[in-house]
């Protein structure tokens, strides 16, 4: 369990409802050193094994690594046996070109991969060449633990 703030209720038959905070950070070739944020700060929802993330990551600085780029520190790690759905809410001065932004949470992770869907075939991940100092992703995800 990843959250940083908590508010635990039992639920009805047996059913835990929980709804808390988290610290998103983002990762470039899986390294977080040398990027700074103006904001970075997610909530969730938890019914059952069921969650619901909204995040956002706004950056100061990107650094100078060099790879794709992922956001990491969701509140619970993903199942590796359930189907995930994962929704951008969208994403700001991130310079890709043709395609739209989506993205897939690693099944087994508490991370997400951000990914371009290129031609309405297929999808591509999103590297530090796209993605700018003042970069900003607002992510609702939801995935099964």
């Amino acid at each position: 369990h990843l959250a940083d703030n908590v508010s635990d209720v039992g639920g009805v038959h047996g059913l835990e409802y929980e709804e808390g905070t988290f610290t998103p950070t983002m990762t470039i070739g899986g390294v977080s050193t040398g990027i700074t944020y103006a904001r970075q700060h997610g909530k969730y929802k938890k019914i059952g094994n069921a969650v619901t993330a909204i995040l956002e990551v706004a950056l100061s600085n990107k650094g100078s690594l060099t790879g794709n780029v992922s956001i990491s520190s969701l509140p619970f790690v993903a199942s590796v046996n359930r189907p995930i759905v994962f929704v951008v809410a969208g994403f700001q001065q991130i310079v890709f070109g043709a395609g739209a932004p989506t993205g897939r949470i690693v099944p087994g992770t508490a991370s997400i991969e951000l990914r371009k869907l290129v031609d309405n075939a297929y999808t591509t991940s999103i590297t530090n060449a796209e993605i700018k100092d003042i970069s900003e992703i607002n992510i609702q995800v939801n995935y099964f633990i």
